[in-house]
């Protein structure tokens, strides 16, 4: 195993609960980096399995790992739930200093190489700020590296001022890292492929609600209107066929018939637009710069 230099720290959050189906494969392929993160904090969000005592027996085994435990509120809560439980983390390593922070979720197994990799991406690319793997079975859009396994660089972290509470967090913070100047990547060697133990979407009420979910994202974030219908049409292809783009489209009319309020300024707003506009018109005509 290589050892980190003082100049590539790294800090893992996992924000878990009810994972003990998953959680040891996950924590295996984390223990086998080849660079092991200099501190893993490993969240129970309130677990009513296993999950909080197979963490505890693996930082009894591991200095470099803390566990933290959370209150159970009674049900998941994708993206603030999520997003609260990684702050949790966060704040057990107040004062301390790390590059790069990263997400890693309980239900994920990643290459021994994963991290390494990462690292020599970010010092190959000084203003790559967000970056991930992908997942097998999926397809991730090229700038927007995953939520269940993502490394942001700290500097980048602050300048985007964190995540925000509301599902899509993990899109919303790759806009505005790329409106400060900052790339966001996701690398499709095969070190970098993520397998993904439960289905996207699947680990709250099942895929129907998890696209409805999907659907107040897109809201939320001001999706441009054609970016959203081509999302809409491409998700009706897929498994459930029609209704996950009937879920999506729900979720965002809900959202738009409250005049719910979106995320950021007006200027964020204008750059996601702006930016989902010129990457349709390049799926049509790729010489568009």
């Amino acid at each position: 195993m290589n050892t980190l230099n003082t100049t590539n720290r790294i800090l893992i959050i996992s924000p878990v609960r009810n994972e003990e189906q998953y959680l040891l494969k996950t924590i295996e392929s984390v223990l086998s980096q080849s660079i092991r993160p200099n501190r893993w904090i490993i969240v129970d969000d309130g677990s009513s399995d296993k999950t909080y005592s197979i963490a505890k027996s693996v930082a009894q085994k591991n200095s470099w790992v803390t566990v933290c435990k959370r209150k159970d509120r009674g049900q998941r809560s994708l993206g603030g739930g999520v997003v609260k439980a990684f702050y949790a983390g966060l704040s057990e390593v107040a004062g301390e200093r790390y590059e790069f922070i990263g997400k890693v979720d309980g239900d994920v197994v990643i290459s021994p190489l994963y991290f390494e990799r990462l690292l020599e991406k970010f010092q190959e690319k000084p203003r790559l700020g967000i970056a991930s793997g992908w997942i097998k079975g999926e397809e991730p859009k090229s700038f927007a590296p995953l939520g269940p396994v993502k490394l942001y660089r700290t500097e980048c972290f602050k300048d985007i001022g964190g995540l925000v509470s509301f599902v899509g967090w993990d899109t919303i913070d790759c806009y505005e890292a790329m409106r400060k100047g900052w790339k966001t990547q996701v690398f499709w060697d095969e070190v970098f492929r993520i397998e993904h133990l439960r289905k996207m979407g699947s680990s709250h009420k099942g895929l129907i609600h998890g696209n409805f979910r999907s659907g107040q994202a897109c809201y939320f974030a001001n999706y441009h209107p054609l970016y959203f219908l081509s999302k809409v049409l491409k998700r009706s292809t897929q498994y459930p066929i029609i209704v996950g783009g009937s879920a999506l489209l729900h979720g965002y009319i809900k959202l738009w018939l409250k005049r719910a309020p979106r995320h950021g300024d007006s200027e964020f707003r204008k750059f996601v637009r702006r930016f989902q506009l010129r990457y349709l018109l390049k799926t049509i005509n790729p010489f568009i710069k």
